[in-house]
Formats: C-alpha cells, sequence, structure tokens
C-alpha cells in the first residue's frame, strides 16, 4: 500500500480547518478520503475504523444538504445504528 497521496492530502488540510481531504482519480472524479472511504446516495457520508460513520456537510465550501449542516439524515442514521 501506498499511502503517500494520503499523508500529503492530509498535511493540506492544516490551512483548510476540514476534517477531511478528499482525493480524485485521474479523469478528476472523487475517489476516497484521505483516510477515509466516501459515500454517495440522497446523503453524503464519510467511514473509516474511528469515526465509523460521519456525515458531510460541505465540500470545498459548497452545502451538501443545503444550509451546511452536518446533519446525519435517514440512511446515514441507519448505517450508524447497524
Amino acid at each position: 500500500h501506498n499511502y503517500l497521496n494520503g499523508i500529503l492530502a492530509r498535511l493540506e488540510l492544516r490551512v483548510t480547518g476540514a476534517d477531511e481531504a478528499l482525493m480524485l482519480d485521474s479523469d478528476g472524479h472523487v475517489a476516497e478520503g484521505a483516510t477515509s472511504n466516501i459515500f454517495f446516495a440522497d446523503e453524503v457520508f464519510l467511514t473509516n475504523s474511528t469515526w465509523e460513520v460521519r456525515p458531510v456537510a460541505t465540500v470545498d465550501g459548497i452545502a451538501v444538504d443545503g444550509d451546511g449542516e452536518a446533519v446525519a439524515g435517514p440512511l446515514t442514521t441507519l448505517i450508524s445504528r447497524l
């Protein structure tokens, strides 16, 4: 495994105040988080072994759910409980 890209992405977060960096593939599409997996349905959430399930409020300053609040939707809540 090569974690260098994730490490470099996490270093960039120090000046942004963001919780996680999203990594893009060679075509510019979101592929994964620097230390997490990202899931899109009607909701957006991240998973990893430390956070477990975490809702996403904004991406590059753009609100995912319209108001910029990191509120878990029904799918995120269900997965978190399971």
